[in-house]
Parts: structure tokens; sequence; C-alpha cells
């Protein structure tokens, strides 16, 4: 997963401080936006998909059913940046853990997860991995992909946990156990 529940808020901070992001900053929010944001209820959400023609054969991208991952699963790892630490959360295996993806993605579909949630009350992380199909053929050609992360700020009521994103519903065909 790409944040911990420490750690994303800080990311959502940095964004405040002088540096990198600056010009970004300056155009969509200030300091003070920024920390009366991340007070209140805040998602990173990823956005992914194929940027070629044929569909996704070779790693594709595989999600974590939130429901069978239990918070004791996580362990944390640190990133090491020049400039900044993070940390992220990884998993301990488990044979409870169910996992989907869709096979042969196209490029006009994408796969829309949280990496992070600040409301606690449903699901807060989407697990998230490529991994090596064993049905794919040998000649198949390399993934190429985009990921985007955007912020999403809710402000005033919170939605009902069963409306956020978070759970996944795929199809049957896209079912992996693992």
């Amino acid at each position: 997963c790409d944040y911990t529940a420490d750690g994303a808020p800080r990311r959502l901070l940095q964004f405040a401080d002088a540096g990198v992001y600056s010009h970004l900053r300056k155009r969509v929010l200030n300091k003070e936006d920024i920390e009366e944001l991340a007070a209140g209820r805040f998602a990173f959400i990823n956005v992914w998909r194929s940027i070629v023609d044929a569909p996704v054969e070779r790693s594709p991208l595989a999600c974590a059913d939130t429901r069978t991952v239990p918070k004791s699963d996580h362990f944390l790892y640190e990133l090491l940046f020049p400039d900044r630490t993070g940390e992220n959360y990884s998993l301990r295996f488990s044979e409870e853990h169910k996992w989907y993806y869709y096979p042969r993605m196209v490029k006009d579909e994408a796969l829309v997860f949280k990496v992070y949630d600040k409301q606690e009350d449903g699901p807060r992380f989407v697990f998230h991995t490529a991994f090596e199909d064993p049905l794919t053929k040998p000649d198949s050609p390399a993934r190429q992909s985009i990921e985007v992360r955007a912020i999403a700020f809710f402000t005033g009521d919170t939605l009902d946990s069963e409306a956020s994103p978070g759970s996944l519903k795929v199809p049957e065909e896209g079912f992996l156990q693992g």
C-alpha cells in the first residue's frame, strides 16, 4: 500500500512546504488551505490504466479485497528519499487474502482505487501489486501503463463507508485466489 495511517497526513502537509511542489501549490492551494483540508477527511486515489492499444497480458495489476486483509497482516517499511523519509505498508502472506484483477485490460478501461482514506469506519487502504500470471504467453509484450494519483477532500458530512471507494466489485473471471 502506498501510504500508512501516519504517513499519508504527513505527505499531504509536505505539499504545503516550500520546495519541489511550490509551483503547483501556488496554482491550486496555499499552505493555510492545505492545513485546513488536512484537518478533515481526505483520501489519496489512484487511477491506473494501460497506454497501448493491445490488452495488458504481462504483469497486470491486482488489488486485494479489503474485507480479507486484517490490520494484523499489515507491516510498515520505510522509503528513504534525499529530502524525506516516507513509509508504506506491505502485507504478510495469508491464504485468507483474496486478490482481484481485470484480465486483458485495454487502454479505455481504468482501475480506480484508494491507497489511503482518513475515514476510519471503512476500508482505508487497497493493497495492490503487479503479478506474473502463469497463463501469460512467453512472447507477450511488456505492460506499458500509467498511474495518476489524486487527492480527494470531503467537506461537510462524511460519506457512508459502504458508498466510499475501496470495496472491489469485479467479474468472476477476474478473480485470483492467493
